[in-house]
């Protein structure tokens, strides 16, 4: 993991491992650090999330307002090291970074992240 710096404090890397050209499959190596938290958000696309190293905590909601972007709470996954994570196009989750380390996941979205819309407007709040 050399090639790939480490998350410091507050920070939020996103690594760019490949990019199919005819499918549009995109594998990122991501690194958050410690403390790290993402608003519940949706992809717009199916994901797969495989642990390195370091523990990120998933929160899975439920949509209960489209149009206002609102959802509820339902699950929470731990995705450690050797841990998968999958999620379908519509699916809101929210991230946590537990613990003192940095994360290293993988992560394989069903098209490149630069093709979705704007995060904010992809972000939904709690009810």
């Amino acid at each position: 993991m050399s090639r790939y710096k480490p998350a410091d404090r507050n920070e939020e890397l996103l690594y760019e491992i490949t990019i199919d050209k005819l499918s549009g499959i995109a594998l990122y190596l991501v690194s958050d650090a410690s403390g790290v938290e993402s608003p519940p958000h949706i992809h717009h696309t199916w994901a797969i999330i495989a642990g390195i190293s370091g523990v990120e905590l998933n929160r899975l909601y439920t949509i209960t307002n489209h149009e206002k972007m609102k959802v509820n709470e339902v699950k929470t996954v731990s995705v450690g090291s050797g841990e998968v994570i999958t999620m379908a196009d519509d699916d809101v989750h929210s991230t946590e970074v537990v613990g003192h380390q940095s994360t290293y996941h993988l992560h394989l979205y069903g098209c490149d992240l630069k093709s979705l819309p704007a995060f904010s407007k992809r972000i939904f709040s709690v009810e």
